[in-house]
């Protein structure tokens, strides 16, 4: 080999190197970043249920006061002012028994608080189990766009995490930080 084409090969080698060590790093960075927001959304999901499980214990207890308290009910066949059959529900469908007062404890102020600290808890422990760095902010929001008529109960979390990179400029990662969304929701009625 002469000694012209050495120096184009060590020319060539001096400008691929930086181009696949940065593209390597990108690579890596990437990775990290997708496993890391993988995790966020697990946790996210977990979190958000766990709440509901709040509202789920709220609702099972509401369904027993009803079933303790509810007295047989026997159905009128005809209305006295127009000859149509009254819908009830039979006596053991204390499902939909439930009313719109019970159903106003379920989205009412004391049973926000223990939702919002059951995820807060739940965030908590996983991020002391996994020594994963505490999270910046979380947002919850329960009921989330809540309507009486509708027949689900939602609750929404956004966290907001510090992330790991190596050069901080991917387009998933803002400011050093991942975000991550969950919306869930359970039957109210």
């Amino acid at each position: 080999m002469k000694l012209s084409e050495r120096a184009q090969v060590l020319v060539i080698i001096s400008v691929l190197l930086p181009i696949l060590f940065l593209s390597i790093g990108m690579i890596v960075d990437l990775t990290l970043i997708l496993i890391e927001k993988q995790e966020l959304n697990r946790l996210a999901d977990a979190a958000s249920k766990a709440g509901l499980i709040v509202v789920g214990d709220q609702i099972s207890t509401i369904i027993c006061e009803v079933r303790n308290t509810t007295t047989p009910v026997v159905a009128q066949t005809q209305l006295p002012f127009e000859g149509s059959q009254t819908p009830v529900p039979p006596n053991d469908d204390y499902f939909n028994r439930i009313n719109d007062s019970h159903r106003a404890t379920l989205v009412a102020p004391p049973v926000q608080t223990l939702v919002a600290a059951q995820v807060r808890d739940t965030v908590k422990e996983y991020e002391m189990i996994s020594n994963h760095p505490s999270c910046i902010s979380t947002e919850i929001i329960y009921p989330y766009q809540y309507q009486p008529d509708n027949r689900n109960l939602q609750i929404y979390l956004r966290l907001t995490c510090p992330g790991n990179s190596l050069f901080g400029f991917l387009p998933d990662l803002k400011n050093g930080e991942i975000s991550v969304e969950s919306i869930q929701s359970i039957r109210q009625r």
